[in-house]
């Protein structure tokens, strides 16, 4: 593609670099809910282009109107995701991202140049003989083999195309061009995104343009600067503030839920054990909180004595700490692992957004989390909860409280990015 073709990876114009603080703050903001409104729809459907065109035609007249049109825009995508997305938040804007992208070049014709007909005379340069019977019926209709696999892989979740032998068996259909060009640009986008730190802690970067960043990352986390792992620990939870914390937001709703299941029943099972401590560890609260929360909870109303609790509970957190055993600790896995363990009645592991009913939910939040305008909140936390789009619910809850992009892709991020945003309004 050329580079017309990817205005948004083009360097802002040099003017961009005297923007004002609000300025760029209107325009991140209108950005983000605009990426947010398609984040509910389908990228691969036939009428997609259509559709997200009746969504800017809505918008027409103000801020969500100029952000999709390359050539009026005042604040470029590259900058728009330094600001509002980490290499950990790709997944929650890449769908939306190639709406707009589609959108943007839906007038140009792109021509896939490394597809072959399926014919006789070559299945045999592709598949071996025994994965024959797998094939469809290329002699009753038109078939392409395209071996550019690690390209087109991103369209596999969605089924549109069988797959032998990593290579792609792609019906003739209008849509393929669309589908391809999507394909590169998913690709384009992740690729992008995970060297966003290496370009940002590049010592050639342009200083005027480093500091543009800079100004555009206060505006999701206040004034703070891109901080590792280590350093965001250092501003961890605390069990003396955690009560204050939860009110605050500043914990994602699985912990929340966990949490409040131990005090309730002074207990926690195995895997919500090790679900609810590597979150702790991870949201950098200390070995001697955890354990004081856990033994607090634990032994409350004489459900178990300390002893006990010390020789049967103690040394497991010492071991997701890393403090004892082979002393490498256990993480906080992602939120896509997470939803994928759906408990049964009685537990509380796992994603409450996909486990638990939306009136369950929408409880646990009113309950939790004092908000001015719950039904906003809830609506917004709904949509695409109704449609199954687990994560990108929690997304929304993270956005409407911080008004902000996305809390990262597992619950300790979550609370990094949270306890970030409090940090700086304060």
């Amino acid at each position: 593609m050329s580079q017309s073709d990817t205005a948004f990876y083009l360097k802002p114009n040099p003017a961009m670099f005297d923007a004002q603080l609000d300025q760029l703050s209107k325009l991140v903001s209108a950005r983000m809910t605009y990426c947010r409104k398609l984040q509910i729809d389908k990228i691969f459907v036939s009428d997609i282009v259509d559709q997200v065109q009746d969504i800017v035609n809505e918008h027409k007249g103000n801020d969500l109107h100029v952000l999709v049109n390359p050539i009026e825009n005042q604040l470029s995508y590259w900058i728009c995701r330094f600001a509002m997305t980490s290499i950990d938040d790709a997944e929650w804007l890449c769908r939306a991202e190639t709406l707009i992208y589609l959108l943007n070049t839906k007038h140009q014709n792109l021509k896939v140049n490394n597809l072959e007909r399926l014919t006789s005379s070559n299945v045999s340069s592709y598949f071996p003989p025994h994965l024959f019977h797998l094939l469809p019926d290329y002699s009753a209709e038109k078939y392409f083999v395209c071996k550019d696999f690690e390209v087109l892989a991103p369209l596999l979740p969605f089924h549109l195309y069988q797959v032998l032998n990593r290579v792609f068996i792609i019906k003739q259909s209008p849509m393929f061009e669309t589908h391809y060009k999507t394909a590169l640009f998913i690709n384009q986008f992740k690729n992008q995104t995970e060297t966003c730190q290496k370009i940002y802690n590049d010592s050639g970067l342009d200083p005027d343009f480093k500091q543009l960043l800079l100004k555009t990352t206060m505006l999701k986390f206040g004034a703070v600067q891109m901080q590792s792992m280590k350093e965001q620990v250092k501003n961890g939870l605390t069990l003396d503030g955690l009560e204050s914390l939860i009110k605050r937001g500043a914990l994602p709703l699985c912990a929340v839920r966990l949490i409040r299941h131990m005090q309730k029943f002074n207990k926690l099972k195995y895997q919500e054990r090790l679900q609810l401590t590597t979150y702790l560890y991870d949201a950098g609260m200390k070995v001697e909180d955890t354990i004081s929360l856990f033994k607090r909870n634990f032994c409350a109303n004489g459900k178990m004595t300390e002893d006990k609790f010390k020789k049967e509970y103690e040394y497991n957190i010492q071991h997701v700490y890393g403090n004892v055993g082979a002393k490498k600790g256990a993480h906080c896995q992602s939120c896509s692992i997470i939803m994928e363990s759906v408990p049964s009645t009685g537990f509380a592991f796992g994603c409450p957004f996909r486990s638990m009913t939306t009136n369950e939910i929408e409880e646990m939040i009113t309950t939790n989390i004092p908000y001015n305008d719950y039904p906003k909140l809830l609506a917004n936390v709904r949509k695409p909860l109704d449609l199954k789009y687990y994560e990108a619910a929690c997304h929304h809850l993270f956005q409407e409280i911080f008004d902000v992009g996305t809390g990262g892709s597992n619950p300790a991020k979550y609370s990094q990015a949270a306890m970030s945003k409090i940090k700086g309004a304060e």
